[in-house]
């Protein structure tokens, strides 16, 4: 009787000459034992300078421009001051806006507000005094012009002759 040729164990030397194929595959494909594959491109040492260099010179650049804030980058005169007549207007709207915020805090809780910051946000120049129980005066001034306002008054009054006349504003 003959025993098949698979039956026959494989001899031990067909053997490791096999294993030994198979690990020159893996390291070919997979790189040696310490991970690298070979066919992957070497890291010139003269890059990682640059890197340094690129960043250094950033980082000096942004403490120049955060710190000295330089007059070519940002103008210091970008923001032209007001006209007499552009700021007696922002006087007049300042305090046409706080009298429909004083009213509307009124209309909801139906009192006054003790101050004005209850009432919401607060013009800049506006004063506001409670004069009675359900009675305020506001005050508005700048170098030349001063006005005065009560809660009977009609604030429309403000916006005459101004951009705004006419139009809704929105307080």
């Amino acid at each position: 009787m003959s025993i098949p040729e698979s039956d026959v164990p494989p001899d031990p030397a067909d053997h490791n000459s096999l294993v030994s194929a198979y690990r020159d595959v893996v390291e070919r494909y997979r790189g040696p034992a310490n991970g690298t594959p070979p066919d992957a491109p070497v890291r010139s040492a003269r890059t990682r300078p640059w890197f340094a260099a690129v960043g250094v010179l950033a980082t000096l650049a942004l403490v120049y421009v955060w710190g000295v804030r330089p007059g070519w980058l940002f103008s210091l005169d970008a923001i032209p001051a007001q006209t007499p007549e552009q700021e007696d207007a922002s006087l007049r709207l300042g305090l046409y806006l706080q009298y429909h915020r004083v009213m509307d805090y009124r209309k909801a809780t139906g009192r006054i507000p003790a101050t004005l910051e209850a009432a919401g946000d607060v013009e800049e120049g506006v004063v506001y005094t409670v004069t009675g129980d359900s009675t305020f005066q506001l005050t508005a001034s700048n170098e030349r012009l001063s006005l005065q306002l009560n809660q009977s008054d009609d604030p429309a009054r403000l916006l005459e002759g101004s951009p705004v006349e006419g139009k809704k504003v929105v307080p």
